[in-house]
């Protein structure tokens, strides 16, 4: 029987494993170092944008005014002839 892919008895590919991760981890670390302390040093401020304010017009409802109640379709049907009894491509259609 032949020999498994990955059979390592001296174990050298964990050893590489493990420096490559450790140098990995090192860059990642530095990196988010680099990026909070850039953020936290970096003091200079952004210039104002010139857009128009833009104007709100909006007013606080009194108690008296109510809304219109939207306008619903009529869900009821036409017939009270059962839904067997109701012939087809008539005026009013099946719904489950």
């Amino acid at each position: 029987m032949a020999k498994s892919i990955f059979y390592d008895p001296q174990q050298k590919r964990w050893g590489r494993l493990r420096v490559l991760l450790s140098v990995l981890g090192a860059v990642i670390s530095f990196l988010v170092l680099f990026f909070i302390v850039t953020v936290f040093v970096e003091s200079d401020t952004l210039p104002r944008l010139t857009m128009p304010e833009q104007k709100r017009n909006l007013r606080a409802m009194k108690q008296r005014e109510h809304r219109k109640p939207a306008l619903t379709k009529n869900m009821h049907r036409k017939t009270s002839a059962p839904p067997s009894e109701v012939v087809l491509n008539a005026d009013e259609g099946i719904r489950a």
